[in-house]
């Protein structure tokens, strides 16, 4: 994790762009885990998209 109260001149506000871009890329990752977790709920009671 980044300090994001360094140096808090450079961009005008620490949180704007890297902290919104790092928060878009969790919320990636956590919804890539739940349609990861989607599609096996539902391969395994067989309504596989893929059949």
């Amino acid at each position: 994790m980044e300090d994001s109260s360094r140096n808090p001149s450079e961009t005008g506000s620490p949180t704007t762009i890297a902290g919104l871009r790092n928060g878009l890329e969790e919320q990636q990752e956590i919804l890539n885990r739940l349609s990861q977790k989607l599609d096996d709920y539902f391969a395994l009671r067989g309504f596989g998209k893929n059949e």
